[in-house]
């Protein structure tokens, strides 16, 4: 009988929700996204290889984080976005959202050192909780300012 109790336990463990979370392009046009635990862009959030496909709309990009328009996306994570969130720096993960103009004007290492981007929206677990785990763009989601430290020397 042993053995049935150990397989119940397992299979309540793994039966914990897993939170995934989508984003929902509610404009006229198609956006791009990154996400990142930094409030600035680095190369790891590159919007990468659009520039391949010259944003040909016959072109499946559904590899470079774009969101149709009027359309919404599961964004992918081989994890639960809760844990993942929880355990990052600040516990707020940021997603920075790109105009299709905004990605053809300008190189990447130009976007990086400019932080250029259409608009920032940081969230922690309990406010995407709120949201139902769906982030809208455009959004007046306000991103909370954090005092920055000074070092005295």
């Amino acid at each position: 009988m042993k053995p049935y109790y150990i397989l119940f336990f397992i299979f309540i463990i793994s039966c914990k929700e897993r939170r995934e979370l989508s984003i929902d392009n509610q404009t006229n046009k198609p956006i791009y996204y990154s996400y990142s635990p930094n409030s600035y862009l680095t190369e790891a959030n590159r919007v990468g290889l659009f520039l391949s496909s010259k944003l040909d709309e016959t072109v499946d990009t559904s590899y470079t984080n774009r969101i149709a328009p009027k359309s919404s996306t599961l964004v992918p994570h081989n994890a639960s976005w809760d844990e993942v969130i929880t355990k990052l720096y600040g516990g707020r993960i940021n997603f920075f959202f790109f105009s299709v103009d905004m990605l053809q004007r300008y190189s990447w290492e130009e976007i990086m050192k400019r932080n250029l981007y259409a608009k920032r929206q940081s969230y922690t677990v309990e406010e995407l909780e709120k949201l139902k785990w769906i982030i809208i763009y455009p959004s007046n989601h306000e991103i909370p300012r954090v005092p920055r430290l000074i070092l005295k020397k």
